[in-house]
């Protein structure tokens, strides 16, 4: 909790006092009566742009060199982090067409992650042999290079065939440890993420067979037996996955583990498994880079986790500041943008909590109980343990996109339309059952619970309170400045 502290008179950021500037999007945020905090996530100031009670933001996460996050610069490079307590700034989101730029950049806030993937990014090649520790590989010449946009090294295969290929081979290969993936109490969902690039349009042989893959990943159990595929990504889907022979792209591919007797799993690139004549043969070639392999026990991507010689884990994010003069319990606004890492999904169910409070406190949590509609905001003007009270809400189906930023707004007052809840400036659900103030604690937790837990797993990118209810047409002038309205 953000620590505080009595009888100390603090000048708010862009209030106005001497000395101090005020942004042109502050001050247009101003132009509405009753701002009472603005919080702009686009860099790593712990302070709100405009607060009328403690200005101070309170960040969480436990980091050091065996728990590390990651920046993602505005050019894309991925940037470690192994600091305590300091917001991972994310400029922007990779994907198999290359790298795109948020107009607004945010903090990330998630779960703890953990990457099962051991030396993610090849940094450590102890023998000098060209392959990555803890990699393997049957065929081909491996070499390394380093690789700024990783900020690791990339690791490279190529190989001309002189004969047909041998069957059940492998350009570069790893096994994660014994246990890793245990399904034997049920299905697990899990996340492979890496970046690559590479040229494979000089294979023809056995292409199209589902036994000859450029992407693969088999269940194993502990002695190494084979128990399932869970991945599976043909020679020929390679072009049509994204896969550039002059751009590094990021791919994601999400399976559930099923059968109970896996325990770990073996991640392949170029896998060549089908009967004679349907293997690459003489002549043929092709090449391949990849880099920032992870694993990761979710039905989605998160930030990536770069390991050297062991699985690590990314620690959970939590966000909080003062209630006392930032927020209203009787009569407010509240506007948020985020951005989510995820779409619902039918792989996904669980809970993500948008804001809390450390007592009785306004709610907001985002629902991802399946594919479209299925998933919901719920809205709750005054949550307790025990019971619900009034709640508005809407489903998601239509507003929730991995890595699209959205904006959701909360009005809450004590007469007529007790609570609006608008997505994108629109309002899309609003109640008249009464509800009643409570008092609050002296937090407000962003993007978590009040317990740290539940975490949006994606971007605060903005937030912005009113102490009192805004109209339509207001709520709507907030929004489009938060979107880069002019």
């Amino acid at each position: 909790m953000l620590p505080m502290s009595s009888g100390i008179t603090r000048h708010t950021i862009g209030s106005g006092v001497r000395g101090e500037r005020i942004d042109p999007l502050t001050r247009r945020l101003l132009s509405i009566p009753g701002l009472s905090c603005y919080l702009d996530c686009s860099t790593s100031t712990l302070y709100a742009d405009f607060a009328v009670g403690d200005p101070r933001v309170g960040f969480m996460a436990a980091r050091n060199s065996s728990a590390p996050g990651v920046h993602i610069a505005p050019d894309g490079r991925i940037i470690t982090e192994t600091r305590s307590d300091v917001p991972l700034t994310v400029a922007g989101y990779w994907d198999a067409t290359g790298f795109h730029r948020f107009h607004r950049p945010g903090w990330w806030v998630g779960t703890a992650a953990t990457n099962y993937v051991l030396n993610s990014c090849f940094q450590l090649d102890t023998d000098g042999d060209g392959l990555g520790d803890s990699w393997t590989s049957s065929f081909g010449t491996n070499s390394l290079s380093q690789c700024p946009m990783s900020g690791g090294s990339c690791q490279r295969n190529e190989h001309t065939f002189t004969a047909e290929a041998d069957r059940y081979t492998v350009a570069i290969s790893h096994q994660t440890n014994n246990y890793t993936f245990d399904a034997s109490s049920g299905p697990i969902s899990i996340t492979l993420s890496f970046w690559a690039r590479g040229d494979l349009s000089g294979l023809t042989t056995g292409i199209d067979s589902t036994s000859n893959r450029w992407v693969h990943i088999e269940g194993r159990q502990n002695d190494t037996s084979y128990t399932e595929t869970i991945v599976s990504r043909k020679l020929s889907e390679a072009t049509t996955d994204g896969l550039s022979s002059t751009a590094w792209r990021k791919f994601v591919f999400s399976a559930v583990i099923s059968n109970t007797a896996t325990r770990k799993i073996s991640i392949r690139f170029v896998f060549l498994g089908a009967d004679t004549g349907l293997r690459p043969t003489t002549g043929e070639s092709y090449w391949l880079e990849v880099t920032g392999v992870q694993v990761e026990k979710s039905p989605y991507a998160t930030l990536h986790v770069p390991t050297t010689t062991a699985a690590l884990t990314r620690p959970k994010d939590v966000v909080t500041m003062a209630t006392a003069g930032n927020r209203n319990a009787a009569e407010e606004t509240i506007i948020m943008q985020v951005t989510p890492w995820y779409s619902p999904s039918a792989d996904m169910f669980s809970v993500h909590t948008l804001l809390d409070n450390d007592n009785f406190g306004r709610k907001i949590d985002a629902y991802m109980f399946g594919a479209g509609d299925d998933s919901y905001l719920m809205c709750t003007p005054v949550y307790h343990p025990s019971w619900w009270g009034t709640t508005v809400s809407a489903g998601l189906g239509s507003y929730f996109t991995a890595y699209q930023p959205v904006t959701i707004g909360l009005v809450v007052r004590q007469s007529g339309t007790y609570a609006e809840l608008y997505i994108n400036g629109e309002l899309v659900n609003s109640t008249t059952d009464a509800w009643q103030a409570e008092a609050w604690g002296a937090a407000m937790y962003m993007l978590s619970d009040h317990d740290g837990t539940n975490q949006f797993d994606g971007l605060l990118n903005a937030m912005t309170v009113h102490n009192h209810a805004l109209s339509a047409a207001e709520v709507a002038f907030v929004t489009n400045l938060l979107n880069g309205a002019a």
